[in-house]
């Protein structure tokens, strides 16, 4: 199977929607035009790579020892970083406001701590509570009987 296979496949899912794929049904990202993404969130996998497509969105695969999760983001981070964090990051967000209340707090005394300190647990129990779905939609048997 080849990658433009899985993108076409992907590319008709849902955003952020992981299709799983085993290691060898397709070749290396990087022998397809893939390059490596340094800035992930940390799941457990042992890379990251990405295809920017002509219209900005981005194919994302994270490579685990055995398998691969692809799927697509909105917006590729090293195209437009605010486009990706506000619709394919948007916890970071939340992250950096309770960041820079705390910040904003310890300037500003005492009595503005507490404040900040309430706004950060606030914005902690959002945090922790926001959990995207992961979804893997399908497998890459179904896939090779098709094609």
């Amino acid at each position: 199977m080849e990658w433009d296979s899985v993108i076409r496949v992907v590319l008709s899912m849902p955003p952020h929607r992981d299709l799983a794929l085993a290691k060898l049904s397709v070749p290396r990202p990087q022998a397809s035009g893939f390059r490596r993404r340094w800035l992930a969130e940390p799941r457990g996998q042992r890379a990251d790579w990405e295809r920017v497509m002509p219209d900005g969105r981005s194919i994302h695969v994270r490579e685990y020892r055995d398998f691969y999760l692809v799927h697509w983001d909105v917006a590729s981070p090293s195209r437009s970083a605010v486009k990706h964090l506000v619709y394919d990051a948007p916890h970071w967000l939340v992250i950096a406001a309770a960041a820079g209340l705390t910040a904003l707090g310890a300037l500003m005394g005492p009595g503005a701590k507490v404040s900040a300190l309430g706004s950060l647990m606030a914005f902690g129990r959002v945090l922790l509570s926001y959990r995207r779905p992961q979804a893997v939609e399908a497998l890459v048997t179904p896939l090779m009987t098709t094609g």
